[in-house]
């Protein structure tokens, strides 16, 4: 990457000596190189030439920018472009641009300064989409806030946005290691259903080493007849979850988990029936 780096400004440079014009896509593209280069502390060199250049920063640009130190982790560097931005007029802040401070806030922990900025966004008449939601539920299990993610996905349920198979898989995740467990299958026997979503086995896996772990018999094999009604599972995962069972002395409950496989007819190895029989 620092290569291809090194190469666009080495074009950059051939274009000076030869005084050939320059425009906004040539300093937008140094910019975006610099984002995926994670070499953000090349982009004030840049903003120098610009100014050099008589060109003015357009959306692109600042979008760019603020991806770019979001990344990096220099969420308030971000945040200051934002704002320099907007008192400046020349452009708004569009979705791309607050999708990458909300993650980015969520990347570092700052769930309060993410909270303003939907807030902000939703004033500025941009609708929240499930990119912005699924930011804030990341940034909810970082702290373990099972509150405020329900409350934010009432929030975006009501605002007509459907959930995504990222979106159940963190949720359930939350629930989890917030050890709220009965939340966790409720919301997954209930809500995929109602917005049409069928999740991901691994979000089931989850969930079901979760129960084991807590060592939670009935809501284990709950867990598991939910996964089997959307997916059988194959002799890998049975594999999974029986040994966990056996390593924590959970024999029951590895029998029921096989009971249910029986009557859905999934494959389980013959080793692993030993290790329950």
């Amino acid at each position: 990457r620092e290569k291809k780096l090194e190469r666009v400004w080495d074009v950059y440079k051939e274009m000076d000596i030869r005084k050939v014009d320059v425009s906004i896509v040539t300093f937008n593209t140094l910019v975006d190189a610099c984002a995926r280069c994670g070499r953000m502390d090349q982009v004030p060199g840049i903003q120098e030439e610009m100014e050099r250049a008589g060109v003015v920063p357009n959306l692109i640009t600042y979008s760019a920018m603020i991806k770019g130190y979001c990344q990096m982790g220099e969420v308030q560097t971000a945040f200051d472009i934002l704002r320099r931005m907007q008192r400046e007029g020349g452009s708004r802040p569009d979705e791309i641009m607050y999708n990458s401070l909300l993650d980015g806030c969520a990347q570092s922990n700052l769930v309060d300064e993410g909270l303003k900025l939907l807030e902000e966004m939703q004033q500025a008449g941009l609708k929240p989409d499930e990119v912005v939601y699924n930011s804030l539920f990341s940034g909810c299990r970082a702290n373990g806030d099972v509150a405020l993610c329900k409350k934010l996905y009432a929030e975006m349920v009501i605002s007509a946005t459907k959930p995504t198979q990222a979106i159940f898989s963190n949720l359930v995740c939350l629930h989890a290691e917030s050890r709220c467990l009965g939340d966790a299958i409720d919301m997954l026997a209930r809500e995929p259903a109602i917005h049409q979503v069928v999740p991901a086995q691994r979000v089931f896996m989850q969930l079901i080493s979760c129960c084991i772990r807590e060592r939670q018999g009935r809501r284990t094999v709950r867990a598991y007849e939910l996964m089997v009604k959307h997916s059988v599972p194959q002799a890998d995962a049975h594999h999974s979850i029986l040994g966990l069972c056996t390593r924590l002395s959970m024999f029951a409950t590895a029998s029921g988990i096989v009971a249910v496989a029986a009557k859905r007819g999934a494959p389980i190895d013959r080793a692993d029936l030993k290790l329950v029989m």
